[in-house]
């Protein structure tokens, strides 16, 4: 079963975690990145910005996000949220391998 952000009846889900949920990435990322300014490097913030930016089509934020939450994750098995982040990265570097003929 998965869990989302509001599946733990123990935990309160942050504002921009429920912004997400209810589908507006946009504002979720706003408020994912005023959180990363009081308090940076947070994991889940920065792949709950990760996801905001790439929901919201801001595929340069999701980049970099996903980057850097990769660098935070580290090396080695580990989170599947760091799989995911480098799954992103990999599928937008064949993108730009790829050449559009008009």
């Amino acid at each position: 079963m998965a869990c989302s952000w509001t599946s733990l009846s123990s935990v309160r889900p942050a504002p921009h975690e429920l912004l997400l949920e209810l589908k507006r990435p946009a504002e979720a990322l706003s408020e994912f990145e005023t959180s990363e300014r009081r308090e940076p490097d947070r994991f889940r913030g920065i792949y709950g910005a990760a996801l905001a930016a790439a929901q919201s089509g801001d595929i340069a934020k999701a980049k970099r996000y996903f980057a850097r939450l990769v660098e935070v994750g580290g090396e080695g098995p580990g989170r599947p949220e760091v799989a995911k982040a480098r799954a992103f990265l990999a599928r937008i570097r064949n993108r730009r391998g790829r050449r559009v003929s008009a």
